[in-house]
């Protein structure tokens, strides 16, 4: 599939100029205009596959719905079942298997910056001029109720930063 092998080659770009990556790959899901994306199964925990965000974007040809989503590696096939399933598979009432969920699909596409950029704030995302910019770290690995939290997340922090510093991007102090 063409989303996976450029997702391989993306990858292999990160690692060349030595860009941490999460083991997985990011795809944003877009509705049919006039649609909602039936975005509740877009995600399922047990794999770890997670939603991430969903936006709504409105036009004069007609609304949409974007949903960003992380797949863990190990977990691709997960939505390629589904298509398998509606294609090859019925209900008892003799509709296509996951049909709410393919039906709603009208483009799947790797993830870019934008993706994960509120739709109001686009504009905002830095260009040539340094702007300051609020990130927000998704640490996973969160146990409730374990001591050992406050160790993961220093460790994904310092992790972060030393990617900002390799890649001369400043940081500041208190954060």
């Amino acid at each position: 599939m063409d989303i996976w092998e450029s997702d391989v080659r993306n990858k292999v770009a990160r690692k060349a100029i030595s860009l941490p990556t999460r083991d997985g790959t990011y795809l944003e899901f877009l509705s049919k205009k006039g649609y909602e994306l039936i975005t509740d199964s877009l995600e399922n925990r047990r794999r770890n596959i997670q939603l991430l965000n969903v936006k709504q974007v409105v036009s004069e040809e007609g609304n949409l719905t974007k949903a960003t989503v992380f797949i863990p590696k190990g977990s691709e096939k997960y939505f390629l079942d589904k298509v398998k399933e509606y294609a090859e598979k019925e209900t008892k009432k003799g509709n296509p298997r996951n049909a709410p969920l393919i039906n709603s699909i009208e483009d799947i596409k790797l993830a870019l910056l934008e993706s994960f950029w509120r739709p109001s704030e686009i504009r905002l995302i830095p260009q040539e001029i340094k702007t300051w910019c609020e990130v927000w770290v998704r640490i996973p690995e969160i146990i409730t109720d374990n001591s050992s939290n406050f160790e993961i997340v220093n460790r994904q922090l310092d992790s972060f930063r030393e990617l900002l510093n390799r890649n001369e991007i400043e940081c500041k102090s208190n954060s």
